[in-house]
Parts: C-alpha cells; sequence; structure tokens
C-alpha cells in the first residue's frame, strides 16, 4: 500500500517534470516562432529529437527513485507516460506545422487537435484533482472553466464503465483514446495533403527584391483546372476558356472549348502574398512625360491582377499609393490606398464569378464588381506572372505568393495573416 509521504513524493515529481516541460516546450516555440536565423524551421526536426531527449532524461531523473520503490502507484505511471506521449504530440505539431498543413486539414485538423487537447487536459485533472479542487477564488473559478468539459469527459468514462460493467482503469482508456487520435493525426496528414494538394500553386516562397524583375511562371498551365472536352460550358458555372465558340443549338448561354489544347481557367479562384517596402525615394515621383510614374510590385499578365506602386510627392492623390488592378480591361487602378512601409503587409485576392475581394492583413478592405466596361479578366496560356521590375524599381521585396485554385473563405484568409503575421519573412518553411 502507499504511504501519504509516498503519494505526496510521486505527485511532487510529476508536478516537477510537466511545468518543466512546459518550460522547455515554450523556449523551443518561441525560438522557432520568433528567430532571425532564415535556417531555424529547416531544423525542425532536429529540435523535436532534442527535446525528446531532453523529455526522456528530466522523466528519468524523476522516476528514477520511485521506481526502486515497489509500492509506488503504477497507475500514475502509466498516466504519466500517456501524458508523455501527448506533450510530445504537442511538440510536433508546434515544430512541423506550416501554412500549407494549416489551410488544408482544416475542421479535422481542429477536430482531431481539440480532442487530444482535452483528453490530455483530462490526465492532468486524474492526477492532481484533489489539489486542483481545493482552489478557492479567481483561481479556482479558471481553474473549473478550463477543466469542465475535461470533467465531463471522466465522468462520462466512468459512466460507460458502470453500465457495461467493465474493469478497465480510467487511466487505461485515457492512454487508448490518446493513442487513438495521435494514429488519426498523423494518418489524416497525408491523406488530406494528397487529396487537396492540386489546389495550391507555390509562386514564391522566399523573399526577392522588387528592384529586378523576378519571373515567377512563364505561362499559367499549372495554373488550369481539368477539362473535359465531351463536355459544354455554362457560361454560369464559373468557368473560362482559352478560346470560345458559340453553340446556337444548345442556347445562347452555352460555349464550348474550340481547340483541344486550350486550358480551363476558374474563376474562383485566390491569390496571396506579402510585400514589404521601404520609404521610396524621389526617383519614383514622374515618367518622362510627367505623369505619375507607377512600378510593378506584382503582375498577372496585364492586370488579372496587378499591383503598381507611385509616389508624386506633388500630387498628394498619388503620394505613396498602391494602385490596384483587378482587370485586364482597367486603364486606371481600380482601386488605392496606402499601407505601412517597412512592415510586411499581406494583400490577397478573392476572386468568384462576378466580382473580387481584396484583403489588407487579414481584413476586407473592398469588393469589386465586374460590369460592362470592368469587365472579368480573359485569362490564356500565354500569360506570365513577375514581381519586380529592372529599370527604376522599388525598394522592397515580396514572398509567400500563392495561387489557389479555388477562392477562400473569410475565416482561411484571416487565420493565414494571423499564422505569419509575427514571422519576419513570413514564410513558413520546415
Amino acid at each position: 500500500m502507499n504511504t501519504p509521504s509516498t503519494t505526496s513524493n510521486s505527485y511532487m515529481a510529476y508536478g516537477l517534470y510537466f511545468f518543466g516541460y512546459l518550460i522547455i516546450l515554450i523556449s523551443v516555440v518561441l525560438y522557432f516562432g520568433y528567430t532571425d536565423n532564415s535556417k531555424a524551421f529547416n531544423y525542425s526536426t532536429l529540435g523535436f529529437l532534442i527535446l525528446t531527449l531532453v523529455i526522456l532524461i528530466v522523466t528519468f531523473y524523476y522516476f528514477y527513485p520511485f521506481m526502486k520503490n515497489k509500492s509506488v502507484d503504477m497507475s500514475l505511471t502509466i498516466i504519466m507516460a500517456a501524458l508523455i506521449t501527448f506533450a510530445s504530440t504537442i511538440s510536433w505539431v508546434f515544430l512541423t506545422i506550416d501554412q500549407n498543413n494549416l489551410e488544408k486539414l482544416g475542421v479535422v485538423f481542429l477536430f482531431i487537435f481539440v480532442a487530444l487537447l482535452i483528453v490530455g487536459l483530462a490526465m492532468i485533472f486524474y492526477i492532481f484533482g484533489d489539489f486542483l479542487k481545493q482552489r478557492r477564488g479567481i483561481s479556482g473559478l479558471i481553474i473549473n472553466f478550463i477543466f469542465y468539459i475535461p470533467c465531463i469527459l471522466l465522468d462520462l468514462i466512468e459512466f460507460i464503465k458502470r453500465e457495461m460493467h467493465l474493469t478497465t482503469k480510467t487511466e487505461y482508456i485515457l492512454l487508448l483514446s490518446e493513442l487513438v487520435l495521435i494514429i488519426g493525426y498523423f494518418f489524416a496528414i497525408p491523406l488530406i495533403n494528397s487529396t487537396l494538394a492540386s489546389v495550391t500553386v507555390y509562386l514564391l516562397k522566399k523573399p526577392v527584391f522588387l528592384n529586378k524583375q523576378t519571373v515567377l511562371l512563364k505561362d499559367t498551365n499549372s495554373l488550369a483546372i481539368q477539362k473535359d472536352t465531351n463536355l459544354s460550358y455554362d457560361i454560369d458555372a464559373n468557368i473560362y476558356n482559352m478560346t470560345y465558340a458559340p453553340n446556337t443549338s444548345a442556347g445562347p448561354k452555352q460555349y464550348e472549348p474550340v481547340d483541344i489544347s486550350a486550358h480551363l481557367y476558374s474563376s474562383n479562384f485566390a491569390i496571396s502574398m506579402w510585400i514589404y517596402l521601404n520609404v521610396q525615394t524621389r526617383e519614383f515621383s514622374v515618367d518622362q512625360k510627367g505623369n505619375s510614374y507607377e512600378a510593378n510590385i506584382f503582375s498577372y499578365g496585364t492586370g488579372k491582377p496587378r499591383i503598381n506602386y507611385t509616389n508624386d510627392i506633388n500630387d498628394a492623390n498619388h503620394r505613396d499609393k498602391y494602385n490596384f488592378y483587378f482587370t485586364d480591361s482597367a486603364t486606371t487602378p481600380n482601386y488605392q490606398m496606402t499601407l505601412p512601409n517597412q512592415k510586411w503587409n499581406n494583400v490577397v485576392f478573392n476572386y468568384s464569378a462576378n466580382k473580387v475581394d481584396l484583403f489588407i492583413n487579414g481584413n476586407l478592405e473592398t469588393t469589386f464588381h465586374f460590369d460592362g466596361t470592368n469587365k472579368y479578366p480573359h485569362y490564356n496560356e500565354t500569360d506570365n506572372i513577375t514581381v519586380g521590375q529592372n529599370s527604376k524599381g522599388l525598394l522592397g521585396a515580396i514572398c509567400n505568393v500563392v495561387y489557389y485554385k479555388t477562392n477562400l473563405m473569410n475565416n482561411q484568409i484571416v487565420n493565414d495573416y494571423n499564422f505569419l503575421m509575427l514571422k519576419n519573412p513570413p514564410v513558413a518553411q520546415i
């Protein structure tokens, strides 16, 4: 039988281990999350290995005195082993998650992660419940709030055990649940990635300077969607072809591709990028004709979309302005605004059938509707995508340019911005 002294020492050992682990985890996450070392994320696997070794060393250091004591409560040791598994999984999530996985896992990833967290908290409460129940005042209220759902899980397990006359210990059930969730998590990532990888095209990851032109795509074949030449395409189906020919027998809205090699481009797509500009010099004020000079930042074709910058010090309407073009039929900017200098700004074009939403730093800045004058852009396989320019280019950089073959939900755009806003540069590299 365990003596009060032995049980107290066990709780102390487990408590010291758990809080020591939290300190290590927070330190590693802060290093990998906010370091300026461009190679930091490339070493995430090594970091996880070192963290695992530290966990094993700390665990052995605290467990060794009690392993020699035959009266030690083995059930607590089993629960602690489950906690180690849980903590290691959380570490792996922090050290290996990237923007791609964050966007694609969606609800599945969130469900598994929340379940892992609830089961882990249930394990903690199962060990330290007597101590936690003694808390009063504000701390007691916070503890009750945090462990409310985990306690419901524990009560549910006990209820099932009584109803089914199970003799399995609660800690075994929690451990098994944690293992199942972990296995499900690691199987879910490659499954979802392989299923959805075709909808995302990374045009640029690492930063490039804007004072010289960089061609991201010489043609847009990789942005096209699969075409079935045996079908007719309705203009309301949000699909646009390189070449159209009317099919009068099918009705006025029906179009068929006449070129077998032609590519189809969806009108529901999104383009995301991060832009950093320094304060520009007088050199960028006007062109040779005295007009406000526009320097290229990003260009898909001739404006599908396009971002230029102008800094006419003699005209307040064109001083330190970003010019946004949403269609190649526009001869003047569809929207202008000023953004903070010497800061990474996130720009997202979210296109749908008859409009485009412009998001700046996670916020919806404007919505532009296409009409008879500003028609929807016409895409073809000869379009190229460039950033910067060689002559009179801007002092700044651009990075993390991503093309999505489907448009994004608002919460996806906000989550992507929040995930990368504190990184410099805002690129998730694993």
